[in-house]
């Protein structure tokens, strides 16, 4: 241990203390929620889009197959669908649909968990079958063998539209849709190598065009937005308006915990993908005043995009007027000044720093195997910390209440991946 500190010294590591800064920020939907707001937790508002402009979203890449419908828009409702998925799987009655008894057909939602999983997947029913259509492993090409009824509302009036997904192939979509009576005809194809980078590509039923308004992926974290969030309790969907993260965002949810004492290491079990983790349940209604508020000692703690570590915290949502919502965000210091021997340890960031009581160390490992140190200038180990983690995203908190006020070296091993930070105690 006393050879390792030596080479350190050679290399000339140097340290910078850095405190963690909370930072007050706002995003607004506008009135009656009529945008939604794509945010980093980086840089702020990335993209403000009307929610009204689309119906259908294509997910994009080769091997991405949802199907989501806009089923909550402002508090008006403009541009919204509502999709039923006609009984029987016969595309060749497209040209003669009927939709007697519509009412009774099954009217289809997205999942609030996962963005591939939308409203016209939710019927898959085994490995090749994707909910709308069917893989074919010969052709490599997804085929529509279900047809749809679409209700569009579009200002004060409502169109009724049929709709087939006929088919998804190397990235390609080809869809199909008309009035109910059949005319006005629409035969659109949608190629995801126009939209690399992005989530989904956007359908509007009502201009019968394309539209591109998602902000590239990597460029956001989560977006504040008007969605069906499902209600287990009552066991359907209810409109709210809420924060759903990207793809790739990992989510822990610190509930019950007053904000300033919730470290991530007691929440790291939480940890989720599911895209509604922050949902919309940070707010309540006042029976009373009918006013909203946000629930006291409720945070949340956000692996971004950019692998970066936040703490979010929601102050204030003004309601239908503006949307407005008020939180607090705290990036937890990264580790700077980390030197590598072989391999580095991803992500590693270590917080506070300095530190008096705690701290708390994140990573993401390559293997189960994982073991943190920490020793003082001279080279005496002062705690060993052995841990056996799964693959993936990483938090130990490190009690300091017996290690005296001074500058110690924090080594953190994973496999053939070692990264020492420098962390002082005070």
């Amino acid at each position: 241990m006393k050879k390792l500190i030596l080479s350190l010294s050679i290399l000339g590591l140097t340290f910078t203390a850095f405190s963690q800064t909370t930072i007050t920020d706002s995003i607004q939907t506008g009135a009656a929620y009529s945008n939604d707001v794509y945010y980093s937790l980086k840089n702020g508002v990335v993209k403000s889009a009307a929610n009204n402009e689309w119906q259908l979203a294509l997910s994009i890449g080769a091997f991405n197959v949802a199907v989501r419908t806009n089923a909550t828009t402002s508090s008006s409702g403009d541009g919204s669908v509502v999709v039923y998925e006609q009984p029987n799987k016969d595309t060749t009655t497209w040209a003669n649909f009927d939709t007697t008894g519509y009412k009774t057909w099954e009217a289809l939602e997205n999942s609030d968990e996962n963005w591939e999983m939308g409203a016209l997947n939710v019927n898959a029913s085994g490995q090749f079958d994707y909910g709308w259509g069917e893989y074919d492993q010969t052709s490599h090409a997804v085929t529509g063998n279900r047809l749809y009824f679409v209700t569009v509302k579009s200002g004060s009036n409502t169109l009724y539209k049929k709709l087939w997904i006929k088919s998804k192939k190397l990235g390609n979509w080809v869809i199909a849709f008309a009035n109910i009576d059949g005319s006005n005809e629409q035969v659109l194809t949608v190629k995801s190598s126009d939209y690399t980078g992005k989530n989904f590509v956007y359908v509007s039923l009502i201009n019968n065009t394309i539209v591109d308004r998602e902000p590239a992926s990597s460029n956001w974290d989560f977006v504040l937005t008007r969605y069906k969030a499902f209600q287990p309790a009552q066991g359907v969907y209810y409109a709210s308006t809420g924060i759903l993260t990207n793809a790739g965002v990992v989510t822990a949810e610190a509930r019950g915990t007053a904000v300033a004492d919730a470290a991530l290491n007691n929440f790291i079990a939480d940890t989720s993908d599911n895209i509604s983790v922050i949902g919309a349940d940070w707010k309540q209604v006042n029976n009373q005043t009918f006013q909203f508020y946000v629930v006291d000692s409720l945070c949340y703690f956000v692996k971004a995009k950019d692998g970066a570590f936040w703490k979010l915290a929601f102050t204030k949502f003004a309601g239908s007027s503006t949307g407005n919502t008020v939180f607090n965000k705290t990036k937890l210091t990264p580790a700077t000044g980390v030197t590598t021997i072989g391999n580095e340890v991803k992500n590693l960031t270590v917080y506070p720093n300095p530190a008096s009581n705690n701290i708390t160390v994140l990573f993401d490992a390559d293997n189960n195997n994982s073991n943190i140190t920490l020793v003082d200038l001279s080279g005496r180990l002062v705690k060993q910390i052995g841990t056996q983690q799964n693959n993936g995203f990483n938090a130990h908190q490190i009690s300091l209440s017996d290690v005296n006020k001074g500058i110690y070296f924090l080594q953190v091993n994973n496999g053939n991946s070692t990264s020492i930070q420098k962390i002082i105690v005070e």
